[in-house]
């Protein structure tokens, strides 16, 4: 490999690293002023209007279903592409090969996120249909023994007072953690293929892949803002 290649390798794989070095702090310590950040302050408000709202429960299943499904396909072109790199990587050893290995596992890791924001919202739909009323609400787990079993407890009267907004409280809250965490994996697959695609530029030359970075990390930052 020639020493431009390689010098410009390392400058536009520092541009993006940097980049996102800054956003996670950014998200960290100011988290309203990235897209993320906001994105998931209306996420909370909305798993609470769902938990504590009635008549919702069809149209809260089919907006996480929506995410979902493209959770789904952007999971499943991952892989199908992790595929085809890896079987041409396999009867190459230079550095072409080495590039095709190294896009190949950013593919995987995307395919691992996407899998997980899958995991994350089927469960997050089971949530969206709870709904606890104060003449009934059920405690799972109770038993220690198996099977489990919802277990009716006799001081249902008190939830109509403050027991019942605290079992709504809890389940929004558990509902917006799993809407959380899917965000945010959604989030790192997403800037996973993104490397890839600077990773893929590699193969052109070294100045393709310099002026590709400064431009997809320009975009980027672009659409980061809130």
């Amino acid at each position: 490999m020639e020493p431009l290649s390689i010098i410009a390798l390392i400058v536009a794989a520092s541009i993006f690293v940097l980049y996102h070095v800054y956003y996670i702090l950014l998200f960290i310590f100011k988290p309203f002023r990235t897209n993320l950040g906001s994105n998931l302050s209306m996420r909370h408000k909305w798993a609470h209007w769902i938990i504590c709202s009635t008549g919702q429960e069809v149209f809260a299943v089919q907006t996480i279903r929506n995410t979902s499904m493209s959770a789904n396909m952007l999971g499943a072109g991952s892989v199908a592409a992790a595929y085809f790199l890896l079987t041409q990587s396999v009867a190459r050893d230079d550095t072409i090969g080495i590039v095709y290995r190294i896009i190949t596992g950013f593919l995987l890791a995307a395919f691992l996120c996407f899998g997980l924001v899958t995991r994350d919202l089927g469960h997050a739909s089971f949530l969206c249909g709870i709904r606890e009323t104060p003449q009934k609400s059920y405690h799972l787990f109770e038993h220690k023994t198996f099977p489990y079993e919802a277990v009716a407890t006799p001081a249902d009267a008190d939830l109509e007072s403050a027991g019942l907004d605290k079992v709504r409280f809890a389940s929004g809250e558990q509902l917006y953690r799993y809407l959380r965490r899917a965000s945010i994996l959604n989030t790192v697959g997403f800037r996973l293929l993104y490397a890839s695609i600077l990773f893929a530029t590699w193969v052109v030359g070294p100045i393709p892949t310099l002026v590709v970075s400064c431009l997809l990390t320009a975009a980027i930052f672009a659409l980061d803002q809130p």
